[in-house]
């Protein structure tokens, strides 16, 4: 019986963490759409840490958070967006494909 209650202290103790991550990384994707909604890229690249590698589709690693500030700005300005929201995802989430069809003519 001890070790039941231990087991269900454990699970309860891992599923509130879960939880408090899942909080955290919400509330920080939360400010990066503002950043990005006001053209702050400098904001976005304060989100990352000093020495994080960002690595942006179809192009080689960028390290630092300047060269990240300048990847957004530059990401925003090819693709004039504004209003976007990040994705995230963890490793267990299964890869995502985008097929892209020519409409009928």
């Amino acid at each position: 019986m001890r070790r039941i209650a231990l087991v269900i202290t454990f699970v309860a103790g891992l599923i509130a963490s879960a939880f408090a991550q899942k909080t955290e990384i919400e509330a920080v994707n939360a400010k990066w759409i503002e950043f990005f909604n006001k053209g702050d890229f400098a904001g976005i690249a304060s989100l990352y840490a000093d020495d994080a590698t960002a690595f942006p589709p179809d192009s080689g690693m960028v390290k630092g958070r300047a060269a990240i500030a300048a990847m957004w700005k530059s990401m925003a300005e090819q693709v004039g967006v504004r209003n976007s929201q990040p994705s995230t995802s963890s490793h267990s989430d299964p890869p995502r494909r985008v097929r892209s069809e020519p409409s009928p003519s």
